[in-house]
């Protein structure tokens, strides 16, 4: 009788936590589609954001996503954290944790009417825990928890399919690699806080306008790691992407007027403020590499008729920091 008691509890166990020897799934895309309500974009995008809050979920953003004037209807992306899970997060990888703090939610009109989708933990997380086999009752669990909570009843997937989390290079020679290497040094001050360097960053990042239009759409304080995560994005940057990517590889979507608005919930782009070595760093995912997690199904021509543009956003970035930390440079 307690060896069958013993067996039940073990059943129960891994089916809540992963079976023991689980991996990643061989193959999974960058988003997922979660429904087709009925309802214009943004109403349904307000009640995926309270639904979502009413689970316990910390709403971070909710935004319009920038789109060409040509394009049909609204894109609004809902950004999400979950209180306590941070410690799990840092307990896979330190280094690597806090660009997967976030849920990230796109709600989005077209021809065929409103659809709701999300960027899918089991891909993005291979590449963020470096296909880690640690992460992937995680994953799953997280994957899991949003479809239903939102009550999903699609899992069609869109976007870059992978069966690993490592990023090659395009054409051997550009922007791949381990997503820890990847990982950019913004600014560097000795004289403020992770807190003064962050407040700096709220309050005057956005200025003054340059091309892409970049500005901070959520702060993310990570106090019991000392630690500030920001979303970055704007409208200019948005509207590019979405036009570059167009339907990437989902030929179903190719004759849709604007078909990357459904990639919208690749932003905002993750900045973070911590300490490293005594300094107070701002640190960014390389801009081609972190295009590459996201769009890269845009195909290689693609990238490289748009080579420049990872280049400007990084440089953007920099600048406005410089301007935000000013005279503690």
């Amino acid at each position: 009788m307690k060896r069958l008691r013993h067996a039940f509890i073990t059943v129960l166990f891994l089916m809540a936590f992963g079976f023991a020897g689980s991996t990643w799934a061989q193959e999974t895309t960058v988003f997922e589609t979660l429904l087709d309500p009925d309802g214009v974009a943004a109403n349904v995008a307000q009640e995926t954001a309270s639904q979502l809050e009413e689970a316990g979920y910390r709403i971070l953003t909710l935004r319009q996503a920038g789109m060409d004037e040509a394009c049909i209807g609204e894109a609004w992306v809902v950004a999400a954290y979950q209180p306590g899970s941070a410690d799990a997060l840092f307990g896979l990888n330190e280094q690597t944790a806090p660009y997967a703090l976030t849920e990230r939610m796109v709600v989005f009109e077209d021809e065929d009417g409103t659809h709701t989708a999300m960027v899918n933990p089991e891909s993005i997380l291979k590449t963020v825990f470096l296909d880690s086999e640690d992460a992937v009752a995680l994953a799953g669990s997280r994957r899991g928890q949003v479809r239903s909570v939102l009550g999903a009843t699609s899992d069609r997937g869109y976007g870059q399919r992978r069966d690993r989390g490592l990023i090659g290079k395009t054409m051997g020679v550009m922007a791949g690699g381990s997503f820890d290497g990847k990982l950019d040094v913004l600014l560097a001050v000795n004289e403020l806080s992770v807190q003064d360097v962050a407040d700096r960053i709220e309050s005057r990042f956005g200025e003054p306008d340059k091309e892409w239009g970049l500005e901070v759409a959520y702060r993310l304080d990570v106090q019991e790691r000392d630690l500030v995560v920001f979303g970055i994005t704007g409208d200019r940057m948005e509207a590019k992407s979405f036009s570059i990517v167009g339907a990437g590889s989902d030929r179903e979507r190719k004759d849709l007027t604007c078909p990357g608005t459904a990639y919208a919930a690749a932003y905002p782009i993750e900045m973070v403020v911590k300490t490293v070595n005594g300094q107070t760093v701002v640190e960014a995912v390389d801009a081609m590499f972190r295009m590459k997690m996201f769009f890269e199904d845009a195909g290689k021509w693609a990238f490289m008729k748009n080579m420049g543009m990872p280049g400007s956003l990084a440089g953007e970035m920099k600048s406005r920091l410089e301007y935000a930390v000013g005279d503690a440079l």
